[in-house]
This record gives structure tokens, sequence and C-alpha cells, in this order.
């Protein structure tokens, strides 16, 4: 169904007018006419108010507002700048996790050059920790912003249940409360932090492991054997004997790998064009990110998404 409908103010977006691509019975999915591409919408789930996924302008505003559960924000590209009532001023850059508290209001200050590329959620935390994750409750006894310079390890968990909510596939209602239990997991694990908490359990050496979760965290930064060498302490060589060894291929085919399933993912679940998913991925051109995508594949990335 396609119509226009004036969005609520309280959500924090102008009251402009917007598209209504996709209705049913327990969300309303709209593509704001003021952002690139993207969607916000509105559910009636218990645990989850709204949701969405958008590419913005460098102008994009989103005005002071506050809501009564957790807010999450996941910048995935560009930078932003979040401002609340407390006085509090954050810079978002990619992999930053931003979540204001129940009642706070706050605002979109500022976003970069060029457009901007990020996740959002509107959780009742407090609802889903007292009844299935009570194990995280002390995490949750908070009532200050939470901000978190290196958020990547729960954008698998955030694309997931952005996947779950707009997809029509069997067993919906359990794949959303199960999507949302991971997220909240992921993110009292990033609040409660340490050195060792992603230490992994298997037998490998700790250098691929820092480089492994450093893909597979961030897939669109400039990724070098230098780069990785530096941040493990071991040579570049020998560190790619190394991951070729455990990982079984080379850390620039591994590389190449996640930025192609991640391109996946955002041809088949949003509507961002193919160069804006190529250059937000870290390729240097469309044009090499058709190339790699259908050696990957066997498809051009435009007849995979008519598919």
């Amino acid at each position: 169904m396609r119509q226009s409908v004036p969005l609520d103010p309280d959500t924090g977006l102008h009251d402009f007018t917007a598209i209504v691509y996709i209705l049913t019975d327990a969300m309303t999915i709209v593509k704001p006419r003021t952002i690139i591409s993207g969607f916000y919408a509105e559910t009636d789930a218990p645990e989850l108010a709204h949701l969405g996924e958008q590419w913005a302008p460098q102008d994009y505003e989103i005005s002071r507002h506050a809501h009564p559960v957790w807010e999450f924000y996941l910048q995935l590209h560009g930078h932003s700048v979040w401002r609340d009532a407390n006085g509090g001023r954050f810079v978002c850059r990619p992999g930053a996790f931003y979540a204001p508290p129940p009642g706070l209001p706050h605002w979109l200050e500022r976003a970069s050059e060029g457009k901007h590329h990020f996740y959002f959620a509107a959780v009742d935390v407090r609802k889903i920790v007292a009844s299935r994750l009570q194990s995280q409750a002390k995490v949750w006894d908070r009532r200050n912003v939470v901000y978190v310079a290196r958020g990547g390890g729960c954008e698998e968990s955030f694309r997931a249940l952005i996947r779950e909510a707009t997809s029509d596939r069997p067993f919906r209602d359990e794949g959303l409360r199960v999507a949302l239990d991971r997220l909240v997991l992921d993110v009292s694990r990033l609040l409660v932090g340490s050195d060792t908490q992603d230490r992994s359990l298997l037998a490998g050496h700790p250098a691929v492991d820092v480089a492994r979760r450093a893909i597979d965290e961030n897939p669109q930064e400039p990724w070098t054997l230098d780069t990785l060498g530096a941040m493990t302490g071991v040579s570049p060589n020998h560190l790619a004997a190394l991951f070729t060894a455990e990982v079984g291929q080379s850390p620039h085919r591994y590389l190449l790998a996640r930025r192609v399933n991640r391109a996946r993912d955002l041809l088949k679940h949003s509507d961002a064009s193919i160069t804006t998913i190529a250059i937000d991925l870290g390729f240097n051109s469309s044009q090499h990110f058709a190339r790699v995508f259908r050696a990957t594949t066997g498809k051009s990335a435009s007849a995979f998404r008519r598919r």
C-alpha cells in the first residue's frame, strides 16, 4: 500500500509528509521525503515502539524529542552530533553507539558533510530485562546516556532486528522477540566492557581473533595488512600466514567476503542505491564493487536485487 500521511511530531522528525510504502497489521513503514533512502517504522510490538535504517543528507534534522523507553542509535557511515537536555554533546563517528534514557529530551544537532547512515530503535529495555534477561538488571539500573565510541559489536544484532521486523516470514513474532533479546544482550556487553570479554575459547592465535573481529565489526574500513599487523602486534606477513591457516582465506579475501555478505543484505532489505552501498562498504567505486560482487556471487548486483 502506498499513501501520504503526516508523521507524529513526538518522534522527533519534522512535521512533513512521508510516503507509506508498506502497511501491515503490526507495523507502518514510511520513507520520509527528506532522506536519501531507508525507512522509519512504527510498530505495535509491546517492547519495540519504532525502528529504522536511514541514509540521510547533511542538512537532515531531528528536532528535540523524548521517548518513554530507551532509544538505541548506531552510526554506520559518516558522523553526527547529538545533544541532550542535560548538556551532553556526543560525536558519533562510524561504529559509535548512542542511547538516551527514557524521558530525556535529545536532538540531532548536525550531521557530517555528505550523507550519513545509521540504525535506530526505541526499545523497552526494562520490560525485556524484567521478563527474560534478569541477569542484566544491574547493567540497566541507570538513567544516564549510554555512549560507546566502538559499538560495532551490536551491529549484527541490530541488523537482524531490522531484518526480522521488516520481513514477512514464518514465526515473525518469535523472531522479533529473539532479535530484540539479542540486541539488548549485545548492548549490555558493550556496557560491561572488558579487554577479555571477547576472548575466544577455541585454540587459535589471539592475533587472528583480534584481526577477524576488527573486520567483522567494521568491514567498511580500509583494512590493510600493515594496519592489522600494528593492531595485533604481529608482522604483516606472519599475520597473513596465521590468518590464512586458521580461517581458510587471506585477510583481504575475508574482508571482501564480509563486504559482499553485507551488500547482499542491503540489496535485499533496503532501497539504498548500488553506488551508495558500494561506497558505504569501503569499495573505491561502484565498478570495483560490481566486479567483486559478480566474482563472488556469480550475479550482478542489479540482477541480485531484481531477484
